[in-house]
Order: structure tokens, then C-alpha cells, then sequence
């Protein structure tokens, strides 16, 4: 199987997958395509002992840019190797923090457990995974971890160098240095807004699946404008938010989050709504309707909000009255 296959396969979405395996089918441009293809693995909502081999195929089958990579898979699977075997240990001193997140907020088990080595950590993680085994499944596997490493510094304090971000059953998805140490921003693993430039499926007025749990709640949003499909900000998308306002943002930069903040891009599961919205939603019903007749009206919203939009949102019945839906 070559990279592409093997890339490809961390795509969520059937959707996506196809629509990219075609996309990706025009091999002319290879530098574009190593790079994205590092780049989809190592921002995957997965396992990195999955990643690793994958970055090596990519390394192995495609040839660096002269001017270097964007997302150079060489350094990428070297870090992880990292990730894997040296950050996990430091000199003496050196402790494991624990910390869970229930989506973007504290999770229940808040107390900042301390470890002495990084698999006490990880098996503390893995106890709780199954002590949780009795809850709900649908709440326990919507839980994340993050395990920070700190060692003794010279003046005393403690000092954060690294840290990892975990699923509810123990995997290692992400990690990384101190924001204000690591490594320049070209060669970070993975983004910490989740964004991403992919081309999409999708037309105007299409009704679209956000999902990035663990990190978020899954909720929908229509896509109001495509673009070119190539920009990063092209795809435009209308979403309620949570206190029931409508709001527009580009669709790659997950830009429909509010208050919230993923680390896994949308586009690893995005695919066309075809279920029974809820209430809260009925907005996005009539206006993708509206806007499957007159493909226009996504651009003339999107005008109405950059103008009058003060950073809180308008409300439905202004927009349904200013545009007769």
C-alpha cells in the first residue's frame, strides 16, 4: 500500500476519504502531498504508535522539499519517537502530573495526582478507564487526559518541559514542549485550535456534521459559502451558538467553537446531516433550504454579518425577517 492509501485511512468521514482519495489521485504537485499527508497523520485523532510507521512510509516514498517541509515527516516521527521513550523520563525530582477533562472542562477526577514516572501516570489513566467501566459510555469515552512532566529547576520551582494528551482508554494522541521551548512552530505535532486546510465535499446549503469530540461536544452547522475550496478560510459556515445566537466562521479553522477549544480538526469526520435537528437548530433547516434555491443569499448573509455582527452573534428572527425566510 503507498503513503496516500495508508493516510487516508485515519480519515473518519466515508465522505471525506472518497472525495480526498480522488483529490489526491493528481500527483503532480508531490511536495503538497508529502507534506499534507504528514500533516493529516500526526493531527489525527489517533493512536501514535499508529502514526509513527505511517511518517516513515511517507518519509520513505516521497521526496523532501528543498526548501524544506512544512510538515516534514522525518522530524515528525522522530518526535514522536521521543514522545515515546526519552521525554518519559528526566533527572531526579522529576514528576507526572495528571489531569482529566470531561470535553473542555475539569472532569470528576480533579485532584492533580502526582507520579514519579510516567507509566504510574498512564496506569492511573488506565485504572480509571476501567473504575468508569459501570457509568455511562456515552460520558466515559468523551474524556481526555493530559499529562504534564516537570523537573526541578535551578532556582527551586518546578519547571513544565513537556506534556502528552490522552484518550479515556489510555492512547497517545498529542504532545509537546512548553509553549515558550518547544520546537519552532512549523514542526509542533499537531494544532492546538484543531485547524486545517483540506478541500471538502461540500456545497452551499449543505447541513454538515461537526465532530471533534473528545475535546468538544459534536453539533451542526451549514455551510453558507465554498469558495475556491483551496483557501483556508474559504468554506464558511453558520452555527448556533450556546446561547442560541447565530454566528459564522470558516469551517477549517473550527471556527463554529465558541468558548471551547479542540485540538482535532473537523475535517476527520465531517459529512452531510441527514437526521432530525434539534430544536435549538431548526434555524439551520430553513436557512439551508433558503439557500439551496438561491445560492447567492450564503454571500449576502455573510455580507450582513461582517457589517452588523459586533462579536455576540445575531439573533434568528432578525436574520429570518431581514432575509424574508
Amino acid at each position: 500500500m503507498n503513503y496516500i492509501d495508508k493516510t487516508l485511512n485515519f480519515i473518519e468521514s466515508n465522505e471525506m476519504r472518497d472525495y480526498l482519495r480522488a483529490y489526491f489521485s493528481d500527483t503532480s504537485n508531490k511536495i503538497w502531498l508529502r507534506n499534507k499527508c504528514a500533516e493529516i497523520v500526526s493531527k489525527a485523532p489517533a493512536c501514535v504508535e499508529n502514526k509513527i510507521p505511517v511518517l516513515d512510509m511517507i518519509a520513505e516514498q516521497s521526496e523532501p522539499s528543498p526548501k524544506g517541509d512544512w510538515h516534514d515527516p522525518v522530524w515528525l516521527a522522530d518526535f514522536a519517537r521521543r514522545a515515546l521513550d526519552e521525554e518519559q523520563t528526566g533527572p531526579i525530582g522529576t514528576v507526572f502530573q495528571v489531569r482529566e477533562f470531561y470535553y473542555h472542562e475539569p472532569g470528576y477526577y480533579t485532584d492533580y495526582s502526582l507520579y514519579y514516572t510516567f507509566n504510574a501516570a498512564m496506569q492511573y489513566i488506565k485504572w480509571l478507564d476501567t473504575e468508569c467501566e459501570d457509568i455511562d459510555l456515552e460520558t466515559h469515552k468523551n474524556v481526555s487526559f493530559r499529562i504534564e512532566k516537570f523537573i526541578p529547576g535551578s532556582d527551586g520551582k518546578m519547571v513544565n518541559t513537556f506534556y502528552w494528551i490522552i484518550n479515556h482508554i489510555g492512547e497517545i494522541w498529542y504532545f509537546g514542549k512548553d509553549r515558550y521551548k518547544r520546537e519552532p512552530f512549523r514542526n509542533e505535532f499537531f494544532s492546538y485550535i484543531g485547524d486545517m486546510n483540506l478541500p471538502v465535499p461540500f456545497d452551499p446549503g449543505d447541513i454538515v456534521t461537526a465532530d471533534c469530540r473528545p475535546f468538544v461536544k459534536e453539533q451542526r452547522v451549514v455551510i453558507i459559502e465554498i469558495g475556491d475550496n483551496a483557501d483556508c478560510c474559504c468554506v464558511q459556515c453558520l452555527y448556533v451558538k450556546p446561547d442560541g445566537k447565530l454566528d459564522i466562521g470558516a469551517f477549517k479553522h473550527n471556527m463554529f467553537l465558541c468558548s471551547e477549544t479542540s485540538h482535532i480538526s473537523a475535517l476527520y469526520r465531517a459529512e452531510k446531516y441527514h437526521g432530525v435537528l434539534e430544536i435549538a437548530e431548526y434555524p439551520l433547516d430553513e436557512i439551508s433550504k433558503a439557500i439551496k434555491k438561491d445560492r447567492q443569499l450564503g454571500l449576502d448573509m455573510w455580507d450582513y454579518f461582517f457589517e452588523n455582527d459586533k462579536g455576540y452573534g445575531l439573533s434568528w428572527e432578525e436574520i429570518r425577517d431581514k432575509f424574508e425566510l
